[in-house]
């Protein structure tokens, strides 16, 4: 299992991803849980599941997950599906629930491009739409903050104090994109949310290496290496994670071609999370 964390924003990414094996992460400080794969209890203790879309290798644990949240304290449980998704995902867990005999409460919700949802403490929720080849979507983490105007910049606190008691709005809330996970996506998804270029920890697919295969079409829907570095002067993400590499690739050979054929520019802020002796999910720099 893979760890990557922010203490700025104090955010914690773990879980593992490969292509076509399994897909599964959460950010236990925010009580969320991406993807399903296989099911894992570590992940599943987090009360909230966003679901990317409905590939086996991503929600084959989604009854587990329903169930494990059932174990787990108030057993409360939320579960965020595109919406195009959503009565295939609903129906998997009822066809499930009657096998068993189970009927536990679930809180749906069906999401779209630009939804944007109130979450826990200073975070909202705002969904994307992405590229795949069944109904997808990537969700984004924005966190609160508050600031002094520009035009207030000079005042002392008591000074601003005084003015909201006066009725004044010397301080303004802003959403500062901080996390964005893009499940299985094309490149195309940068061009749709150019924003992603800007998010403070921006998680993406690089299941193919075309270096290291040669069928035509092959990439669909997917995100390649080589499309990466072709946008690498856009980025300015404190750090890139790549995850969901193909399995036709060993992790040493992962390791080594984005060592050797890296941009400058991507070279600092990239994480691979794939395992390789030494690495500790460290970067490339």
């Amino acid at each position: 299992m893979h760890r990557f964390y922010d203490p700025a924003l104090d955010i914690e990414l773990i879980g593992s991803g490969r292509a076509f094996e399994e897909t599964l992460f959460a950010l236990p400080r925010q009580r969320l849980a991406l993807d399903g794969g296989w099911g894992n209890t570590d992940i599943f203790a987090q009360p909230n599941l966003f679901l990317s879309h409905l590939h086996m290798d991503h929600a084959l644990g989604l009854p587990r997950f329903v169930v494990n949240r059932q174990k787990m304290g108030d057993g409360s449980c939320r579960i965020f599906v595109p919406a195009a998704a959503l009565d295939d995902a609903r129906g998997i867990v009822a066809a499930w629930q009657r096998a068993e005999r189970r009927r536990d409460p679930v809180e749906w919700v069906g999401v779209e491009d630009g939804l944007e949802v109130e979450y826990e403490g200073p975070w909202r929720l705002r969904f994307f739409s992405t590229d795949h080849n069944v109904p997808s979507a990537g969700v984004c983490l924005l966190r609160k903050q508050s600031r002094v105007r520009p035009e207030y910049a000079d005042l002392s606190p008591k000074e601003i104090g005084r003015l909201v008691r006066d009725g004044a709005e010397p301080v303004e809330t802003t959403w500062l994109p901080a996390f964005a996970w893009c499940g299985d996506t094309s490149a195309s998804v940068f061009e749709r949310h150019p924003w992603l270029y800007d998010v403070r920890i921006l998680v993406t697919e690089c299941t193919f290496i075309q270096a290291f295969h040669d069928e035509p079409g092959v990439t669909r829907g997917h995100t390649s290496w080589e499309d990466l570095c072709e946008r690498a002067e856009r980025f300015s993400n404190t750090a890139l994670i790549l995850s969901h590499f193909s399995r036709r690739y060993s992790a040493e050979r992962i390791w080594e071609h984005l060592n050797q054929t890296s941009p400058d520019t991507l070279r600092q802020r990239l994480r691979p999370l794939i395992s390789v002796p030494g690495s500790e999910d460290r970067g490339l720099g």
